[in-house]
């Protein structure tokens, strides 16, 4: 296991309990309409039916968007909390989403079964002493599958793509 994994275990927290619903409750109206933004994003660079992952989805409202655009959808959530307000969300919105609780350094799911992963809210990452850095997020992906990756920074954080199909973002 790579010093990255390890490290990265004991330094991942969730959000979990009041916080969990607090910030479900009281983002959803400013959130969905930028993650409906991400969502038509992807949709310009997936194909229909395609298996995306979305790490550390909160609430699920990005992961609800795609499988509302016809993308095979996976969502992992280190928080158990996150997780119950995210399968509440989906059956709400009326969509099938694969939410599982998991630490995105310790995927609980089988090598190369994305074409497409995303990870747009991670406040976790945001800790300073528990933060990847750009260098950090680098070091991971080349250690995977995916050809193509895109890392933006925003505001405190960053937002990683990564693909393997014909995708040009």
């Amino acid at each position: 296991m790579s010093y990255m994994k390890t490290a990265r275990r004991k330094k991942d927290i969730g959000i979990n309990g009041r916080m969990a619903k607090w910030y479900d409750k009281n983002t959803r109206s400013s959130r969905l309409s930028e993650m409906r933004e991400y969502a038509d994003m992807v949709n310009g660079y997936a194909d229909r039916g395609a298996a995306v992952l979305e790490v550390a989805p909160g609430p699920g409202y990005l992961a609800i968007e795609l499988a509302k655009r016809g993308f095979s959808v996976t969502g992992v959530e280190i928080s158990a909390d996150f997780v119950e307000i995210e399968k509440h969300n989906a059956r709400e919105a009326g969509v099938n989403v694969d939410f599982r609780q998991g630490n995105a350094s310790a995927l609980p799911l089988p090598d190369s079964a994305f074409d497409f992963i995303i990870c747009s809210a991670a406040f976790k990452t945001f800790l300073k002493n528990g933060a990847y850095t750009r260098e950090g997020f680098e070091e991971l992906i080349s250690q995977t599958d995916f050809g193509h990756h895109k890392i933006l920074k925003q505001g405190i954080g960053f937002q990683v793509w990564m693909y393997k199909l014909g995708m040009q973002i």
